[in-house]
């Protein structure tokens, strides 16, 4: 009885050119979550999606010009949210972790988009976070500087206000790309107040990245 149960099974997935289903392990009593969601994929990549696109041929050929003669119009089936076809949650989740990790090349907002959720403020910032201090030996503590020699020497850098300069050049130049204002928050020790309140205020009518580098050019 158990053959005579199977039969049907292998002759009808033959009549729908399901064939993965006829060899053996695929039948019905030795599925699994896992191994039928494989079957789903490779029937939807098999036999549906080709016939999709030869639908979508035949629209293209005996329905399209009754519309529109333009060349860049076309007829194709949306198969994005094709649920077979879809990504495993847990795949996405742990591609997108480690797309933000150590060495980001995705922003958190990209991430965030790419799972539906909307975008958080600074979540397009690409740095890169700071390495955690690690421990001096205690034969070496003494030689270390202290914080009021550390900002004197700092003052005395002259690089020290170029670096900073560059930097907030940068953040300014990624706020406009965003949409944001270039007057960003910048703290520095080098830059005098002055030259801060100056700067800040030619940010204030800076709209694109070339008036962003204008007015640190300026400061050159």
């Amino acid at each position: 009885m158990t053959t005579l149960h199977r039969i049907p099974e292998e002759r009808i997935s033959a009549v729908m050119a399901c064939l993965h289903r006829c060899r053996p392990g695929r039948r019905l009593e030795n599925a699994t979550y896992s191994n039928a969601r494989e079957l789903r994929e490779m029937f939807t990549e098999q036999k549906l999606i080709p016939l999709w696109r030869a639908d979508a041929a035949k629209l293209n050929t005996s329905l399209l010009p009754d519309f529109t003669r333009t060349r860049n119009a076309f007829v194709e089936f949306d198969i994005t949210n094709v649920r077979a076809l879809q990504e495993d949650e847990n795949e996405k989740y742990t591609r997108l972790a480690l797309a933000v990790g150590n060495k980001p090349w995705l922003t958190v907002n990209e991430a965030r988009t790419e799972i539906g959720y909307d975008p958080i403020e600074g979540g397009d910032d690409m740095a890169e976070p700071e390495p955690e201090p690690q421990p001096v030996p205690e034969q070496l503590q003494e030689e270390q500087p202290t914080e009021e020699s550390e900002a004197q020497e700092l003052e005395e850098t002259p690089s020290s206000k170029v670096v900073d300069l560059d930097k907030w050049r940068r953040k300014a130049i990624k706020a406009v790309k965003a949409g944001r204002s270039a007057v960003v928050k910048f703290e520095s020790n080098h830059i005098s107040p002055v030259l801060m309140a100056a700067i800040t205020g030619a940010l204030e009518t800076a709209q694109t990245p070339d008036d962003v580098q204008r007015v640190f050019g300026m400061c050159g």
